[in-house]
């Protein structure tokens, strides 16, 4: 039984899609996700008790987060097999503000040259928000982590003099990162993932301290004002 839901437009619905590449599609402004037809594969089912329910497996962390975020859900298990369970047969989903804003955005030209060159790792950054803030513990979403910020490693930099200067101590102690340019949130990553190789377990330190939320929780609201 495949489920069809609204979204706000035909962009967003396609943003939604590519995400959920595999189990999901757009329809105009619609998206639709695709029958579980073998056991161990993504899409929607009717479990025993008659809840709809969508299996996850096969999905990622990066997939599964962002699932539980558009239709606030709560993952739980069936018969062995993981699943996103709903309240209601016909659920609504609920597109986050940063993908309603980063698929407006033309990722080519945007009124703000300064952050143009940033706006697709800055969506990448953003879409961390909900694995970031769920408090699953750090090995489990490790590689989706490293797999974002390691793009923001900027080379050449000279992240040891710079991690001495007043402007990497006000993004770390003060509320400058919450108007952090995203040049400045180049430097603070580059500098997290290079001092990450001689102070073993930093990443995770900083991932645990929340600091990488609010860093990825800066890229969304960055494209919401781009």
């Amino acid at each position: 039984m495949p489920l069809t839901t609204p979204t706000p437009s035909t962009a967003v619905a396609s943003a939604i899609a590519e995400r959920l590449s595999g189990f999901a599609y757009a329809q105009g402004a619609s998206v639709t996700f695709c029958d579980a037809r073998r056991r161990g594969e993504p899409g929607i089912y009717e479990a025993r008790n008659g809840e709809l329910a969508l299996a996850t497996q096969g999905t990622t962390q990066v997939q599964r987060s962002f699932l539980a975020e558009i239709f606030q859900g709560e993952f739980d298990r069936y018969d062995g097999q993981d699943a996103l369970y709903f309240t209601t047969q016909c659920p609504v989903l609920h597109a986050p503000s940063y993908l309603a804003s980063s698929s407006r955005i033309d990722h080519n030209a945007t009124s703000n040259p300064a952050i143009a060159g940033y706006i697709p790792r800055l969506t990448k950054l953003a879409e961390l928000v909900p694995i970031l803030s769920q408090g699953h513990p750090f090995a489990t979403v490790e590689e989706s982590i490293l797999d974002v910020i390691h793009d923001w490693s900027k080379p050449g930099f000279n992240w040891v003099d710079w991690n001495q200067s007043d402007e990497a101590t006000k993004l770390h102690k003060t509320d400058l990162l919450d108007h952090a340019t995203p040049a400045q949130l180049e430097k603070l990553l580059t500098a997290i993932v290079r001092q990450d190789r001689f102070l073993e377990g930093l990443i995770e330190r900083t991932y645990k301290s929340r600091l990488l939320l609010r860093i990825a929780g800066r890229a969304a609201a960055i494209l919401q004002l781009a």
